[in-house]
């Protein structure tokens, strides 16, 4: 969870079946990695009853193996809910015809039978009517709803407030069998009062897939929402979670068997299965209200998110922290994302101080029972987000799994960190149902927070920014719970940290992270740390509260300049730490952190206070000495293993080319990943020996080249089983390009179009090569208002001339974080998706190039948003469309006539560019556009590229 606005998953392969049932331990969800099964050895009865696990994602199927019952044989699921609109029915207020069927003011499908229904209406014939068009699911996950071979049903529902033998209750007949006739079917209430589900009658079952479980919600008078999943994710991550005899095989479980779920559909499939408007926050406000009412352990999974441009104060992230704030026994789990493996990669909302952000590792159980291969140890996966710009992820626990999933779904083993958050989140609920059972009451989630990172195994072959604590361990979390209940820190709750961060919102972070040209070595790092108290903590507590507290560093590099400090009263204290240069001299990443334990305990992470998060990047610098590029040989890299090289991107640099490579006599089989400095991929290159990839390469130009510290990742594949070598070699050019004029073509009588440039190589090394290009395109920039509630439309024409279309949409990055998700769509004259996508960040592309297009036909890019909030839009969008045309026009560079050319540094040369054929008539509005290439000769290497947009 590339992730953006989907949930945060890969899925891998087929699952046809199980092994059999007697086969121990069960890896697919691997519980000995975590120490679960001996924590459940010693504790049978701290298997998570009591506690409630909300699965906030695509919905969950009630009504399958594993999802039954708990441990304890109560009802596994207890409530389901959709926030996302996409199961809504509206009502209308039924009248009778004359034939004595009921329908709305339309007649349309009449419903026949009413008056011999069991069950007759509180107030005599008010009835309600809602018609389920199938259509609405044509560009949906799953278009065939009721499984009969059709996607344009219309499928009837009456609804209305029946008398039963005990009370009032609203019920709904839903004409499953689609055959207009009531009677025959079952009356349903409200799932969480009566746990009825349905299926929909299929015509010939063994033509079919099995069909999909319902439920429904009754809104009064209003409408009737059918509960579904249209997508295997939430199903599976609530077998992770909570899972008791998946697959009917006794011992195949979940993490915490005796929990109870409530299951919330906060994604909609016709999109894409993205959140929308106000669904994850309605999401939470639902488990927040359940978790006051009925005064249980809560702990709520969360397994989306986006990309984060407003790191830990995008708005969902605010309002989670403040509603963890408001009650300390709600919990939340969130995935770290799977964006890795570069840093500052952790996605939103996981970016929320105040939650638990989880990692993905795969274990070497998991790795050979579900994957077919052997890790030397258990690896974080490379896709597992990291930190930088905060202090998470928290822990990181098992990302890969066999679990649950609907009986339509092929696969059954996925991996994600979707897949490690319900992991903790099981984690959780046993940490909860011991601590019920032992200390007879709630305990805050701070506590257990605190408790599951500070006790969790730290794994040396990785960093502080890509394990946070280490691998979650339930023993050894149990045991310091059962420590910290004992008010530990009583009357402070926990402690905030904050310190300059250049970049950073606002210049401030809880962590101290430099990705800079100029590092902090003379100069003391400086941290704000201020008491946040209990509510009920009294205003003389507050006054006469003194801390104090011993400092030690993780790492020789780092080091505090007092080695002890005093908190008093409500006032914040400022803590200083120093850099130690001569340590620092290689280039890489340094992370560690200085902990702060009470003066009254020993030096012990387990009674960690706080921590103080430095993390400070020294890059690979390329100048005229080095003769800018340089090669890096004999890398070494292990299964799940990353190789780092941090490139400072020189003053003028035009453009920065990568190159992978390995011989052939060697074996390697690794990724290569480029991150901008933002932490954002920019491309992927991949080295196999086996499949004879022995070289790949990508050259990154001017319109891509941000400047600051880019990263490259090497990493290991999960499946390689032994170490791969390679080299990496970089290589930089500078010229200088003034575009404008390059563009402005002129044209006389009988002779093509030229135009005038002038280009310079700033860079202490000659080029001598060529430069062609083309004019190929029309291209525009028009500003549109995004609003929270309605998707924004763009209608738009391809015709015969053209070869398809690009889209590129952006918007500021505070207005990004204002939303939890943003689809992407393009549609045809008959409102089929032919295109889609997610904004993942605050600027994403779409295109479509259709495969034939004879004649003119209108399409739509349809931007749908899903905000934290319904209020505060619109925001602006900034579309930049383009068109690429069939017949493209050559462009040729000539420098004093001669089309291969010598640019001798420093000195300023003026090139013609020739145009082979008239330029196109660009529709109104639009402008021609195009580009030109120079190539070194010999070698062929692309060392500029120079975009052309004509007025």
């Amino acid at each position: 969870m590339k992730l953006h606005a989907l949930p945060l998953l890969i899925s891998l392969f087929l699952w046809t079946g199980l092994p059999g049932q007697d086969i121990e331990p069960w890896n697919f969800i691997s519980l000995s990695t975590c120490g679960i099964d001996d924590f459940l050895r010693d504790h049978p009865d701290y298997d998570g009853r009591g506690t409630v696990i909300f699965v906030l994602d695509t919905g969950v199927d009630m009504d399958i193996p594993g999802l039954l019952q708990t441990s304890t044989g109560k009802r596994k699921v207890i409530d389901v809910q959709d926030f996302s609109g996409e199961g809504d029915v509206h009502l209308e207020k039924a009248i009778q015809l004359e034939t004595g069927a009921w329908s709305d003011k339309t007649k349309k499908l009449p419903l026949y039978g009413v008056e011999k229904l069991d069950l007759e209406p509180v107030n005599p014939n008010e009835y309600y009517v809602g018609y389920w068009d199938e259509t609405r699911f044509k560009n949906a996950e799953v278009h065939d709803i009721n499984d009969n071979g059709h996607t344009d049903d219309v499928i009837a529902v009456l609804a209305f407030a029946a008398q039963t033998d005990t009370q009032a209750v609203w019920v709904a007949y839903v004409d499953t069998d689609l055959d207009g006739e009531i009677d025959d079917e079952m009356p349903l209430q409200d799932y969480k009062n009566h746990y009825d589900t349905f299926h929909f009658d299929r015509v010939m079952p063994e033509e079919q897939s099995r069909p999909m479980t319902f439920a429904i919600n009754i809104t009064p008078r209003e409408k009737v929402t059918f509960v579904f999943t249209d997508n295997s994710h939430g199903t599976h991550v609530a077998g992770i979670a909570a899972g008791y005899r998946i697959g009917n095989l006794d011992g195949f479980n979940g993490v915490a068997p005796g929990a109870q779920v409530v299951g919330i559909k906060i994604a909609d499939g016709r999109y894409g299965s993205i959140s929308m408007t106000e669904s994850m926050k309605k999401a939470y406000e639902y488990a927040d209200e359940y978790s006051r009412e009925h005064e249980v352990p809560c702990i709520i999974n969360m397994s989306f998110g986006v990309g984060s441009e407003w790191e830990g104060q995008a708005e969902i992230e605010t309002f989670l922290n403040s509603l963890l704030d408001e009650n300390e026994y709600l919990a939340l789990c969130l995935s770290a994302g799977n964006e890795g493996p570069g840093l500052s990669t952790i996605g939103n909302p996981a970016g929320a101080q105040k939650a638990l952000t989880v990692g993905a590792l795969l274990s070497r159980e998991t790795a050979s029972d579900a994957y077919g291969t052997i890790l030397p140890h258990h690896g974080i996966l490379h896709f597992s987000s990291r930190g930088g710009e905060l202090a998470k992820p928290d822990i990181i626990a098992p990302g890969a799994a066999i679990a649950t999933v609907p009986r339509y779904a092929r696969s059954g083993r996925m991996w994600g960190t979707s897949m490690s958050s319900p992991f903790a989140a099981g984690s959780l609920a046993l940490l909860y149902s011991g601590a019920l059972q032992e200390f007879s009451d709630r305990v805050p989630f701070h506590l257990v927070k605190r408790a599951i990172i500070n006790s969790a195994q730290r794994l040396d072959a990785y960093e502080l920014y890509e394990q946070g604590g280490g691998l979650c361990q339930v023993p050894a979390a149990f045991e310091l719970l059962k420590k910290l209940q004992q008010d530990f820190l009583a009357p402070v709750k926990e402690f905030t940290v904050s310190t300059y961060v250049p970049g950073a919102p606002d210049s401030k972070a809880p962590v101290s992270y430099w990705r800079s040209s100029t590092l902090p070595w003379d100069r003391k790092i400086s941290f704000e740390v201020k008491p946040v108290f209990y509510e009920n903590a009294s205003q003389d507590t507050r006054l006469d509260y003194y801390g104090a507290f011993n400092l030690t560093s993780q790492s020789d590099w780092l080091k505090p300049v007092s080695s002890s400090v005093a908190i008093r009263g409500q006032a914040s204290v400022t803590v200083n730490v120093q850099l130690d240069a001569s340590k620092m001299q290689n280039p890489g990443v340094y992370s560690g952190k200085i902990i702060a334990y009470p003066k009254d305990k020993r030096r012990d992470n387990e009674y960690a206070a706080f921590d103080l998060w430095v993390t400070v990047i020294v890059p690979e610098r390329f100048n005229a000495t080095k003769g800018y590029e340089r090669r890096f040989q004999d890398i070494h890299v292990d299964p799940l293993q990353v190789h780092r090289v941090f490139v400072d991107i020189p003053p003028g640099a035009s453009l920065f080319s990568i190159s992978g490579s390995t011989d052939p006599a060697d074996f390697c089989n690794v990724s290569i990943e480029i991150c901008d400095p933002a932490g954002r991929t920019f491309k992927n290159l991949f080295l196999d020996s086996d499949r004879n990839r022995f070289e790949s390469g990508v050259d990154i130009d001017t319109q891509d080249l941000t400047p600051g510290i880019w990263e490259v990742d090497i990493y290991g594949s999960y499946n390689s089983e032994k170490t791969s070598k390679c080299r990496l070699d970089i290589e930089f050019w500078g010229f200088l390009a003034d575009s404008r004029p390059m563009s402005d073509f002129m044209q006389q009588i009988g002779t093509p179009p030229q135009s005038k440039g002038h280009l310079t190589n700033l860079f202490a090394k000659p080029f001598k090569g060529s430069g062609n290009g083309v004019m190929d395109s029309f291209i525009r920039t028009i500003k549109q208002k995004l609003d929270f509630k309605l998707p924004l439309t763009h209608t738009f024409h391809l015709d015969s001339s053209l070869k398809g279309v690009e889209f590129e949409l952006s918007m500021g990055r505070k207005d990004y974080a204002k939303f939890t998700d943003i689809a992407l769509q393009i549609l045809d004259d008959s409102g089929r998706e032919v295109a889609s996508g997610a904004m993942g960040y605050f600027r994403e592309s779409l295109d479509y190039f259709p495969r034939s297009l004879n004649s003119s036909r209108e399409y739509t890019l349809k931007v749908i948003p899903g905000a934290t909030f319904e209020t505060g839009g619109p925001v602006d969008v900034s579309i930049t469309e383009r068109y690429i045309n069939k017949n493209k026009i050559p462009l040729s560079v000539h420098l004093d006539k001669a089309t291969t050319f010598m640019l001798v540094p420093g000195i300023r040369h003026t090139v013609t560019i020739a145009a082979d054929g008239t330029f196109p008539q660009p529709p109104q509005g639009f402008k021609n556009c195009g580009q030109i290439e120079f190539y070194e000769s010999g070698t062929q290497a692309k060392v500029l590229v120079v975009p052309l947009v004509m007025d």
